[in-house]
């Protein structure tokens, strides 16, 4: 959660690395999720409920993080289009 508050104030250069980062906790969250099943810790009804939303956040910083990565290639594109 600290890696996405974040991204949302540091300058957009430094924006993909928090973005990287909160992607990376969440890949290890789903992990831990997928472990807490297997070994029972955890009903299929409550796993499935919460690798529902850990997927829907997952979509959600993969689509901020593509959307940073175009614009940032748009800007280059017309930093170069100048020279």
């Amino acid at each position: 959660m600290c890696y996405i508050s974040s991204a949302l104030f540091v300058k957009k250069e430094h924006k993909t690395v928090h973005i990287q980062k909160a992607i990376q906790l969440l890949d290890t969250v789903k992990l831990l999720l997928r472990v807490a099943n297997k070994v029972d810790a955890l009903d299929a009804k409550k796993f499935i409920a919460l690798s529902e939303k850990l997927f829907e956040v997952g979509r959600m910083l993969g689509g901020w993080h593509n959307q940073i990565l175009a614009q940032t290639e748009k800007e280059n594109s017309r930093a170069k289009a100048r020279e």
